[in-house]
């Protein structure tokens, strides 16, 4: 059953994920992301697949994130040696 309780904390959760908070870290994005799926199943608000799921998601994107933060660095390195050649 889909109702208000269950419709507010898909909102929240993906508030925080598409606007997280200024000057949040992507691990402590993940680590509020986490938290709250976990509530909102201990609170039954959520089943467990959609808990598995919200969790794949957040994994996902702070996989993406801390990846790219490191590609970006390596690609400014790159360019750093490319241009004192």
């Amino acid at each position: 059953m889909y109702d208000d309780a269950k419709a507010q904390a898909f909102f929240v959760w993906h508030e925080l994920l598409m606007n997280p908070k200024d000057r949040m870290s992507a691990q402590e994005q993940y680590d509020e992301l986490i938290r709250l799926a976990d509530n909102f199943r201990e609170k039954e608000i959520i089943d467990l697949e959609e808990r598995k799921t919200l969790i794949a998601v957040a994994t996902l994107v702070y996989t993406r994130a801390v990846e790219g933060a490191g590609s970006s660095n390596r690609w400014q390195r790159k360019a750093r040696v490319g241009s004192a050649d």
